[in-house]
């Protein structure tokens, strides 16, 4: 059978039969006189004092002989000082003294002995290297910092009332702790069903947006969680997790319509017994630039472009890109705002997002805007007079040669490169009737 932790009351029934003194005193005095109380270890010191014939008192505890009507129940020694035997828990025994060697004091001393029971139970969910501070009616505090079986110090005899209580909450993290069957009475049983449980206080991690474009969205993450937040929100508070849990914002998905870059500021850190509001994400919407390729540009020309106000020269084949990049989803035309001169050249854009040289910024730089110049051609002509009828005259240039049989205008069909050099010739003159022509005219002057 378990054996609680003893209680032990003293009753003192103190009964004189008569002046029990020695020779150097008139009377002797036993105390306690009154009920005495034994120590949670059980033990009770009684003192004997001599009266003497002036009234004053001598203590001669350690001069007389003290005994115990049963010392299998309780002992005591040369000092006075009682102890309970072991385990007992119940029983009657007379304490008495004697000196010198004879009963010098009568009377029974009445010992009770009482159980008393621990009030506790079990702790749960205390986080490592918390401490919580409970009491029981109001006092016997106890600070339990670890999980598992607690029992309060001071012990409750039978029928005593008990009520449990948290004085003080953990805090390194914040955590409440509810207790369950808090109150009740004693009945002959250690109590061991007042269960604590702790839980974490949660807080959120949260803060500002700034530059989101209107319509965009960005995931950001903390903590294994996902939060897509829009412009109009504003602000962004992820769901709670516990007090002293770390967090560490991130941008999980970037906005893409317009394509953007949002940085995390005050991102890193520790719950510590508050909410987070302080995390800013601010985004900015991306630039880039539009470009292409130039071909068949001439050496030495050059062709003038132009898109969304700025222009470009470009002198020679190959990449060109415009300096200055425009946001995200910006449109954009390229045009050409001046052709090649030295030779004549047209040149015609096409590609880019409508293949025409115009279309949309789209989350990358265009490079795909093609100026295509070709060089302008013309045609060497001009006009013949003084042509007999029925003749005919020859005429060349450039290895190209043309009949003529009347007055009147006339062309090589052949068209050539602008700034190809030319030289109209006759190669056979009029022989019916026989006639001389001459060139003249023609971009040298040559008769």
């Amino acid at each position: 059978m378990k054996v609680t932790k003893i209680i032990a009351l003293l009753v003192l029934l103190l009964s004189f039969g008569g002046n029990c003194v020695a020779a150097e005193y008139v009377s002797l005095e036993m105390y306690p006189k009154q009920i005495g109380v034994f120590t949670s270890v059980g033990k009770q010191q009684f003192i004997v004092f001599g009266k003497k014939a002036d009234g004053t008192l001598e203590n001669i505890t350690r001069r007389a002989d003290w005994h115990s009507s049963n010392e299998n129940l309780v002992t005591i020694n040369e000092t006075g000082l009682a102890a309970i035997v072991g385990s007992v828990t119940s029983g009657h025994v007379q304490i008495s003294c004697t000196y010198p060697k004879k009963p010098v004091l009568s009377g029974i001393n009445l010992l009770l002995l009482r159980n008393a029971y621990t009030v506790g139970g079990n702790i749960s969910g205390l986080a490592s290297g918390n401490e919580v501070v409970l009491q029981n009616s109001g006092g016997d505090d106890l600070r339990p910092s670890a999980n598992g079986a607690y029992a309060f110090a001071t012990e409750l005899e039978n029928d005593t009332p008990y009520s449990v209580t948290v004085k003080t909450h953990p805090t390194s993290p914040n955590q409440t702790c509810r207790v369950r069957n808090a109150t009740g009475r004693i009945a002959n049983a250690n109590v061991t069903n007042v269960n604590v449980t702790c839980t974490t206080t949660k807080y959120t991690v949260g803060g500002t947006i700034t530059g989101l474009a209107t319509g965009n969205t960005v995931v950001l993450n903390s903590s294994g969680q996902n939060l897509a937040v829009s412009a109009a929100d504003g602000s962004f508070t992820f769901a709670p997790i516990d007090d002293g849990s770390s967090y560490n914002v991130s941008v999980q998905t970037a906005p893409t319509s317009p394509s953007q870059t949002c940085v995390v500021s005050n991102g890193n850190g520790v719950l510590s017994g508050s909410n987070v509001t302080t995390v800013s994400v601010a985004c900015t919407t991306n630039e880039y630039t539009v470009g292409g390729t130039v071909t068949g540009l001439a050496a030495g020309n050059t062709v003038d472009l132009q898109t969304n106000g700025e222009a470009l020269q470009v002198d020679a084949d190959g990449g060109f890109t415009f300096l200055t990049a425009l946001l995200d989803e910006t449109p954009y035309v390229v045009t050409v705002t001046a052709q090649p001169t030295t030779p004549n050249q047209t040149c015609v854009i096409t590609g880019g997002g409508n293949n025409d040289g115009s279309g949309t910024l789209a989350g990358a730089n265009v490079t795909d805007v093609l100026v295509t110049c070709t060089t302008n051609t013309y045609t060497v002509g001009g006009t013949v007079s003084g042509l007999a009828t029925d003749n005919i005259v020859h005429i060349a240039t450039n290895g190209e040669t043309l009949l003529v049989d009347a007055n009147s205008v006339f062309a090589f069909p052949t068209a050539l490169d602008d700034e190809t050099a030319y030289a109209v010739t006759v190669t056979g003159n009029p022989t019916t009737p026989s006639q001389t022509c001459l060139v003249t005219g023609g971009g040298g002057g040559d008769n």
